[in-house]
């Protein structure tokens, strides 16, 4: 028999590889504008996405009408919107501040379609509401060393995850992860391609060659072996409840930072992640 609980496998597995995301996408950064980053990316996971489908068999899959719409609307919402505002946010903040503001994306998720079924609210989702608005305050507001716009331009990217993810749930029940993913991504490239010629990014050869293997690592460990785990983990669960698991994802990214370069966590990143834990622990309750 079947456990009712497989999705767990999956959520968890994205979870780990979603820590580590935030560390590996600043470090290549140092080096390489963000939609050259993104493009390059994308171009390896289309690589290894088409080599898996070639050797699954799936190719016909590709040939799928009712899918098209939204391989189109997930590469616009998910590839060039989100991942662009969340790479061009990461030059001017740290993985842990990204891995924090991702966590509003379960905010905005609830805020779309709790609105759009027309639902009433418990009083845990209005105290769910009420805490991640304060905390996104508190963390837009100016410190001592000014305005953190990393911050404010990562927020600007969640909103466009949840509708992103919505057209990729529906999608995948058409095709399969792999083929998904593969078209969503060929959708994506000429866009960040596009944008990081209008915007006027060059590429450093010389720079490229120390960071390639990160590219390469990050194409196939986060874009293609994260999201197909996340988008075989949202195919039977909804997503705020997976959203909810993924609020311990910025203390593990904490505890990376830690194991691998040495960085003590303060005693204000770790209070601060508290209130956005439990906020979309009740905001994901039903």
């Amino acid at each position: 028999m079947k456990s009712k609980n497989t999705w767990l496998y999956p959520t968890f597995g994205s979870i780990f590889i979603g820590a580590i995301f935030p560390i590996l996408a600043s470090s290549t950064l140092k080096s390489i504008p963000p939609f050259l980053t993104l493009t390059l990316t994308f171009i390896t996971a289309v690589i290894v996405l088409g080599v898996i489908l070639l050797i699954q068999g799936k190719t016909w899959e590709l040939l799928n009408k009712n899918a098209w719409k939204y391989w189109f609307l997930t590469g616009v919402l998910n590839g060039a919107c989100f991942y662009g505002f969340y790479y061009f946010g990461l030059l001017s903040t740290t993985p842990w501040n990204a891995a924090l503001v991702a966590q509003t994306e379960v905010f905005f998720a609830f805020l779309y379609f709790q609105a759009w079924r027309k639902e009433s609210l418990s009083k845990g989702h209005i105290f769910g509401i009420l805490l991640l608005i304060l905390w996104i305050i508190y963390l837009l507001l100016p410190k001592a060393s000014g305005w953190n716009y990393g911050d404010l331009i990562i927020l600007i990217g969640m909103m466009f995850a949840p509708l992103g993810n919505y057209y990729q749930k529906t999608g995948r029940t058409h095709v399969s992860s792999s083929t998904f993913l593969f078209i969503r991504y060929v959708c994506t490239i000429p866009l960040t391609g596009t944008i990081s010629l209008l915007i006027g990014e060059k590429i450093d050869t010389f720079l490229l060659q120390g960071v390639i293997w990160q590219i390469i690592l990050m194409g196939i460990i986060v874009f293609v072996i994260k999201n197909i785990l996340w988008v075989e983990a949202i195919k039977t669960v909804t997503v705020t409840r997976i959203l909810a698991l993924h609020g311990c994802m910025p203390f593990l990214t904490l505890l990376i930072i830690w194991a691998f370069q040495g960085l003590l966590p303060t005693a204000t990143q770790l209070i601060s992640w508290i209130p956005i834990l439990i906020g979309v622990i009740l905001l994901s309750r039903k």
